[in-house]
């Protein structure tokens, strides 16, 4: 056994020289090298990001601001250069046979805004996003998978490829999280969630995320962007191709080209198909068959803008539709025979001066819908179980619908001496149209009295303050707003009513960092608040729940404060951190409560308290371990309803402990190993009575998830046609993994992705 120990000792040592050896002897002359320099003052830049071909192969500059490509052969690539405060510059370079090319970058500065801190997965710049290279390089199949690295961020899955997904921040309900897309809210942060999945993510160009309690978002923000940062003077295609067990099969296709006028559109077609029958432990030990929990899904999403005269024409809008077998609710037997039918959409245009001087504001129109359809019958024959189940019979339709208007006009107020401000103004009003119909059999029974209609009017406004000293900044920010909303029944009402409901909200922000310094701190504190959705109000899940037109508005509140730090290392490396505290409460809680009947209804509950923090760390360099993160988060969700004999209790659903653990370590020239931890400790205590489902005993119990995979590039020198092939496997150890015992994962999944990616140059920019 000590001889075992002493063995494995040496593979790990050995191991870890490999990761950081140096070679003996001078490596050969590198076929493209270059230098970035300041351009205004000629000192090299550090920890400047050079990409070839989106990503695929990357570096960094050193101390002196060199960086080299050794492992690239003749041929055409695309170079994009960028960094955190500095213009992004591109280049085509075409290298010939036995030829070593140098290149002289020299970047302009651009103005940046402290905003939010958190990690870039493949940056060491502390900006909480993921960005396009992020997404062309890592092993995720899908939004879920690459939001799930982020601190403080929980993802609610119902297992496999193409099953639901929904977020939660700090401790919050994933209805309170708004998603937005391309700037127009998914939700309206109150009832229902957003389920990501349905976002290819090929089509995404970057995703954002800020955690915080604000106005119009109770839970936090998840921002995503399908429209292009900037145009590009290349167009491109990519297929994808992914294959997972047991019976997945993913497929993607996009493309994106730059119009002769400096336009840019792109298209993305996304298609999933899921077996979805497996087996599972329940929560007896027992093997259990899952069945009817098949998914067919497709995804057309198109993004473009379009310069017009000094204006710039944005669009973007996709659709989804869904056929999937219905695994019953946690409180029924199984329902082989169910069918889920549902159809999505959203279109949006936004209008906005190219000139950011200009005295015209921003105009946006949004439009999104959902059709839903739920088929149950009374008598199903269980093939698991050669029994025939016997149900009330249900035949729900479900339409929904919201639309708006928004104009943001952004206002210079002054800018005097180290003081500067700004404020942007923001008028908002939507309409929203809900119904739901039951066909019971005996008849036709509309659980909402009616079509449900919903006006909001809203104000907003946003005031920031800057003020640069010799050696410190500071930014403070200020947003209010007031919603008037107005609810009726069978017909509209406008929502400056008098009847109506007036809601106010806001934050209030400050962030400071050294001028020249490479760490920053902030403190705020939001309150927002959660309208009951008509899902809440009148909409029920099952003929034994009950809906409830009297619920109060839901208020959340949070302070947070936190410390984010980006420091250059030896070897061509960086590492980046961040730490924060937070305190969310959240009055006139929704919960489903059961009455003596045992009917569930949805009631307003006193208050629920969540603390915590979230921290995170993340490495890079250009030795064999080109990338580590980590990030950890401890919270703690519990009823807070002073004189409730569940005060104490913990909040469904809210582990105490969560996080992951990422690596990236590059084995030879063009092949990759990608590692990720990710866990999470017990979802809830038994004895809450904050969900109807805690009295039923499911739950959602510990896990640790491994997920290793091999990515293998190769390029097509000849024809710049980039190939990755990925070879993978999720939840390596085949542990019991279950999000919820009754809709479990499926274990242990096998992957296998193959993607292509062609940059199309034009004629005019080749050397």
């Amino acid at each position: 056994m000590q001889r075992l120990i002493y063995i494995s000792l040496l593979f790990l040592l050995a191991g870890a020289s490999c990761i950081y050896a140096t070679p003996e002897f001078a490596p050969a002359p590198a076929p493209l090298a270059g230098t970035v320099l300041y351009k205004s003052s000629g000192l090299p830049v550090v920890g400047v990001v050079v990409a070839v071909n989106n990503g695929l192969i990357h570096s960094s500059t050193d101390a002196q601001g060199q960086f080299a490509f050794h492992d690239i052969g003749p041929g055409e690539y695309a170079l994009t250069v960028y960094h955190l405060g500095y213009e992004t510059e591109e280049r085509i370079i075409r290298i010939a046979e036995g030829d070593t090319h140098r290149i002289l970058i020299s970047l302009n500065s651009l103005a940046i805004s402290l905003e939010p801190v958190l990690l870039e997965a493949s940056n060491s710049e502390q900006i909480y996003r993921i960005t396009e290279q992020d997404i062309h390089t890592r092993n995720w199949s899908g939004v879920a998978d690459a939001i799930r690295s982020l601190p403080g961020v929980q993802v609610y899955e119902q297992g496999g490829a193409g099953s639901r997904a929904t977020v939660s921040l700090r401790g919050s309900r994933p209805d309170h999280v708004v998603v937005e897309v391309d700037g127009v809210p998914m939700n309206n942060g109150a009832g229902e969630a957003v389920d990501i999945s349905t976002i290819p993510l090929n089509a995404i160009h970057s995703i954002a995320v800020d955690p915080s309690s604000q106005p119009g978002a109770p839970g936090g923000r998840i921002l995503i962007n399908t429209v292009p940062l900037r145009s590009s003077s290349r167009s491109k295609w990519t297929a994808q191709i992914e294959g997972q067990s047991p019976q997945a099969l993913i497929g993607t296709i996009s493309a994106s080209r730059p119009t002769v006028n400096d336009g840019h559109y792109s298209l993305t077609a996304n298609y999933v198909s899921n077996d979805g029958e497996y087996d599972y432990s329940d929560e007896f030990g027992e093997t259990v068959a899952r069945i009817n929990n098949d998914r067919n899904r497709l995804t057309l999403s198109a993004a473009g803008d379009l310069p017009v005269a000094n204006l710039k024409l944005e669009g973007s809008g996709g659709f989804t539709v869904l056929d999937a077998g219905s695994p019953s609710p946690l409180y029924q037997p199984p329902t082989p025979e169910a069918r889920l039918n549902e159809t999505s959409w959203r279109a949006q245009f936004r209008l906005q001066p190219v000139n950011p001087g200009s005295k015209m504001g921003q105009l946006m129109l949004f439009a999104n819908g959902s059709e839903r359809s739920f088929v149950n019958p009374r008598e199903q024959f269980n093939p698991a179980t050669q029994q025939t189940v016997i149900h009330t019979p249900v035949d729900i339709n479900d339409q929904s619908i919201r639309g708006g208007i928004r104009y943001s006009h952004h206002l210079s107020l002054f800018e005097r001496g180290a003081w500067s401000s700004h404020a942007d103004l923001i008028a908002e009003g939507n309409l929203e149209s809900f119904e739901s119909v039951d066909q019971l059999g005996t008849g036709t029974v509309s659980r909402t009295g009616g079509e449900i209609h919903r006006a909001a009017l809203a104000q907003e406004t946003h005031l920031t303050a800057r003020w640069q000293g010799k050696h410190v900044k500071l930014r403070t920010q200020l947003d209010g707003r007031v919603d008037q909303v107005h609810d009726a029944v069978d017909a509209y009402a406008p929502a400056w009513s008098d009847d109506s409901d007036t809601h106010f909200s806001g934050r209030a922000r400050i962030l400071a960092a050294p001028s020249e310094g490479r760490w920053s701190v902030e403190l705020g504190s939001g309150s927002a608040i959660a309208l009951p959705s008509f899902t809440h109000r009148f909409l029920v899940e099952s003929v034994f729940a009950l809906g409830n037109p009297d619920l109060e508005s839901e208020r959340v509140s949070d302070l947070h404060a936190g410390l984010n730090w980006v420091q250059t290392l030896p070897q061509h490396a960086s590492i980046s951190a961040t730490l924060h505290g937070f305190l969310r409460r959240t009055s006139n809680l929704i919960i489903w409560q059961r009455n003596w009947r045992g009917q569930y209804f949805p009631d307003n509950f006193a208050e629920a308290t969540a603390h915590g923090f979230e921290s995170a760390v993340a490495l890079h360099s250009n030795t064999r371990l080109e990338e580590m993160q980590a990030s950890l988060t401890w919270q703690h969700v519990v009823n807070t309803s002073p004189g409730s004999p569940y005060e104490g209790n913990r909040v469904p659903f809210q582990p105490d402990l969560y996080g992951n653990l990422s690596l990236r370590v590059n084995l030879l020239a063009s092949l990759d190993l990608l590692g990720d931890m990710r866990f999470a400790s017990r979802r809830y205590s038994r004895e809450s009575n904050l969900d109807p489902l805690s009295t039923a005993g499911a739950g959602m119990d510990p896990y640790v998830v491994f997920d290793l995979a091999l990515n293998w590039s190769y390029l097509f020198a000849q024809s710049n046609l980039p190939l990755m092939i990925t070879f993978g496997v999720d939840n390596v150890g085949d542990a019991r993994y279950e999000l919820i015992e009754r809709m479990p994962a499926p274990g242990r999944i096998w992957k296998l992705r193959l993607s292509l990616q062609q940059n199309v140059v034009p004629s005019s920019q080749r050397p």
